[in-house]
């Protein structure tokens, strides 16, 4: 967000300009006042980052967390437990989308495929919009008459059906993804028609962290990570596990990368007899816990070693899950707890 409003304010400047070269009075208050928000949320988002990567920087909590969990304490303390119990007091469980499985899985893509594109969206916008008022004005010359009158409303409307058009877009590539997930169910070792993934989705009981879910009926377990839809019969699942993941995430500079800081991700893996891996899904800890307690008691119980894994990674390439996971549970010597996540992170 903060490189967003940064070119933002770049465009607004180079708007406002322009204005005053013309003598274009809509074009420049429209600016002017674009201008100012951007630049606001740019400085309030520097001083933020900056503020994190400070408090960040040091990696003593990191290192606890990972000797917590590798001699099976993490999950067994006290506070993790507290803050377990106060979460299923508060639980509600939910079904499926209204709309049904294809629209939802299409609009779950759709959302990730926006978080990924809103940069491209917003300077396409802006780009297509200052070049709107020289164009509409060589198609006035060349005789054509434009509906629209005055150089604001013309870049105005540019900005806002480029990013229409562009969604749409966008909409029919995730349809078509939610479409090709859908069919190619039916080609697995096991076989599912359509209307017994629908109706097993509909009644199923949903847990969902951002655009990733786990859907449990009586006879299947879906899945989505925000990349691939997954679909496997219970009969299917002999084991279901942990999987931990630290994120380290960086900013990519010409010459070198900033630290940003880091964020941990909990999987819940379901394997099938063979201890193959069937497909992992990213979910709140919280989740995870009860779907083992509550759906999968015995295929936990086999396996009690938690994978951990770190990785580097640049901000473009990173959507954080920090708006709807529980934060990390650490203890210190000092007794005070800490929430452990990164506040910021890019895509």
């Amino acid at each position: 967000m903060k490189i967003l409003s940064f070119i933002v304010s770049l465009v607004s400047l180079g708007c406002y300009a322009a204005g005053l070269y013309f003598d274009n009075t809509d074009l420049t208050d429209i600016s002017l006042i674009v201008l100012v928000i951007s630049g606001i949320a740019t400085i309030a988002f520097f001083l933020a980052d900056r503020e994190e990567r400070l408090r960040k920087k040091n990696d003593s909590l990191a290192m606890n967390f990972y000797n917590l969990l590798s001699r099976g304490e993490y999950f067994t303390r006290p506070i993790w437990q507290k803050a377990y119990r106060d979460y299923c007091s508060g639980y509600h469980h939910r079904h499926g989308s209204f709309f049904g499985i294809r629209m939802d899985l299409t609009l779950r893509y759709l959302k990730r495929q926006l978080f990924f594109h809103s940069v491209i969206i917003c300077l396409l916008a802006m780009v297509l919009g200052g070049a709107a008022i020289p164009f509409y004005a060589a198609l006035e010359d060349r005789g054509f008459q434009i509906c629209l009158y005055g150089d604001g409303a013309r870049a105005v409307s540019t900005m806002l059906i480029v990013p229409i058009v562009y969604v749409l877009f966008l909409a029919v590539i995730s349809f078509m993804k939610s479409k090709k997930w859908l069919d190619s169910s039916d080609g697995k070792e096991y076989v599912v028609s359509m209307p017994e993934i629908e109706s097993s989705y509909r009644e199923g009981d949903f847990f969902e962290c951002s655009i990733n879910f786990v859907v449990i009926s009586s006879g299947y377990v879906h899945g989505f990570d925000g990349v691939k839809f997954y679909t496997a019969a219970r009969s299917m699942i002999s084991a279901v596990a942990w999987k931990v993941e630290r994120f380290t995430v960086f900013r990519q500079n010409r010459y070198t990368s900033d630290y940003i800081g880091d964020e941990y991700r909990f999987y819940i893996m379901f394997k099938d007899c063979n201890d193959k891996e069937l497909f992992r899904i990213p979910l709140d800890q919280f989740q995870i816990r009860m779907i083992m307690d509550n759906y999968f008691s015995a295929e936990a119980a086999k396996c009690t070693q938690i994978g951990y894994e770190e990785r580097k990674l640049f901000s473009f390439e990173f959507m954080t899950m920090k708006g709807c996971t529980s934060p990390v549970l650490l203890e210190d010597s000092t007794r005070k707890f800490y929430g452990f996540t990164i506040g910021k992170s890019k895509r």
